[in-house]
């Protein structure tokens, strides 16, 4: 699903939202369990040139301390990127926020970690690849399903799933969530449990338009409950300035 998209400053690029999702999983120090997953999706992006991975916040809450979360450099890479500071919503305002909106995780690295540790799989963050999406726009989820992936001693083997929803719009109270609604005549597809953190990508608008906080099916019937991408970038924002 590459695009083709005009930068600011006139650079023209290719990019792959797909190529930048990453399963969630982490290192432990069990040796009969190197590796373990509750289950989730998180993203690489590249802002002000500087690589940022995101996620929703509960998915790393459920780690065991002193767990670290294993960042591929590919979606399919098995080269660990090592993060240096998990930033969350909920530490920088106090905990006043609505949950929902508290559930945002940024994952910063080090100086000496540039974009190009996740070998041009990072999705550029600027103000002509996002947007905000509107009712009606066509939306692609790319994250990983919990119930197939499989993780072993020696083997961790996430599954990926592109899933099409249409946008309905702000159907709750909570003013930073948008809804989206589809249905999927799949007897395989009986959850959507792992898609916390995936990224959403807007086919109409062709921008990426924010990050899945939850979801669920019944009957085929899906709906998911995202925030919008600007909020996640204004989070961005604030954490670049203090680096």
């Amino acid at each position: 699903m590459h695009r083709t998209q005009k930068l600011g400053s006139g650079l023209i690029v290719r990019q792959d939202v797909l190529e930048s999702a990453r399963f969630v999983f982490f290192a432990s120090d069990i040796p009969e369990f190197p590796f373990w997953s509750p289950g989730g999706t998180a993203f690489v992006v590249n802002y002000q040139s500087r690589p940022y991975v995101i996620t929703a916040a509960h998915v790393l809450e459920q780690t065991h301390r002193g767990d670290e979360p294993v960042i591929t450099n590919t979606r399919w890479g098995t080269t660990p990127v090592r993060a240096a500071k998990v930033h969350r919503v909920s530490a920088l305002d106090g905990g006043k926020l609505d949950a929902d909106m508290s559930d945002v995780a940024v994952i910063a690295f080090d100086d000496s970690i540039g974009v190009g540790a996740f070998a041009d799989t990072a999705y550029i963050v600027t103000e002509e690849t996002i947007g905000t999406s509107d009712r009606g726009d066509a939306l692609i989820v790319h994250g990983t399903l919990k119930a197939p992936s499989y993780i072993s001693a020696t083997e961790v083997s996430p599954s990926f799933a592109s899933l099409e929803f249409e946008d309905v719009g702000a159907t709750s109270d909570d003013p930073f969530l948008r809804e989206g609604r589809a249905y999927f005549d799949d007897p395989a597809l009986q959850s959507l449990s792992g898609l916390s953190g995936s990224p959403i990508y807007n086919v109409t608008r062709d921008r990426l338009c924010g990050m899945v906080v939850r979801g669920g099916i019944d009957d085929g019937n899906a709906r998911i409950r995202f925030m919008d991408i600007f909020d996640i970038a204004k989070l961005l924002e604030s954490i670049s300035v203090d680096q």
